[in-house]
């Protein structure tokens, strides 16, 4: 159930009114890597793993575009990203390809499985819990909420917990890997031991922002890629 007190509400009017001239911009995030506190569940190969790429991670910018209702979020390329360890390290957590929200759509372009896809869903599968908890980020007060990212593959249905800290000072539904559907810009974001986090942004009304709806590749569900995947799995198999 959602939870939100008569302060936050009151909060999210007043900064859509002093923020109304926010229609676009542009938000730089970092990605790294957050040694888990409980290492039970994780073998510590990997987390030796994933701290040695703490170097590549580094390296990473994510950039999203937003203007008119719509954004992307993308991966900065660069020669850096090109190497195979940059690219191990942009995938894991989330961050390949585009990401697309436009409404209550979302949509995920990615080279999975030898194809290019695009993967459909909706905003408002998100089902996003509101706390009261708050915490300063740079100039901006920030709010929790969470919700759960599920997991289904051969292993077994895993769900992961998400947590994101937004700000209704910058009253944009948006934020990385397709998060988005809160009062006010993500400017924090963990899951799976990774952490976004907002680096920058630049609301400069006479720059005009450009923001491309991904069009090339199929499109599909979710449950049509996992099937997708299934196949693509087995056949690898045999």
């Amino acid at each position: 159930m959602k939870r939100i007190s008569i302060v936050l509400i009151v909060l999210i009017i007043g900064c859509q009114f002093s923020y109304a001239q926010v229609t676009s911009g542009v938000v730089k995030y970092t990605k790294r890597f957050v040694t888990p506190e409980n290492t039970t569940n994780k073998p510590s190969f990997i987390i030796k793993r994933f701290e040695e790429l703490a170097p590549e991670f580094e390296k990473l910018r994510f950039e999203l575009k937003f203007s008119e209702g719509k954004s992307t979020f993308a991966l900065v390329q660069t020669l850096e990203t090109e190497e195979r360890a940059s690219k191990f390290a942009a995938n894991m957590g989330g961050g390949r390809g585009v990401y697309y929200q436009e409404g209550n759509i979302r949509l995920h372009q990615k080279d999975v499985f030898g194809g290019l896809f695009v993967v459909k869903g909706q905003v408002s599968d998100i089902q996003w819990e509101l706390h009261n908890e708050t915490k300063q980020v740079g100039r901006y007060l920030c709010y929790k909420a969470s919700t759960i990212y599920t997991v289904v593959n051969r292993k077994g249905t895993f769900h992961h917990p998400v947590v994101v800290w937004y700000t209704p000072q910058i009253p944009v539904s948006f934020g990385p890997i397709g998060y988005g559907g809160l009062p006010g810009l993500i400017v924090e974001l963990n899951v799976q031991n990774m952490k976004f986090e907002m680096l920058k942004i630049s609301m400069d009304p006479a720059t005009k922002v450009h923001v491309k709806k991904p069009i090339k590749g199929k499109l599909v569900t979710e449950k049509e890629l996992s099937e997708i995947a299934r196949e693509a799995m087995g056949n690898f198999g045999r």
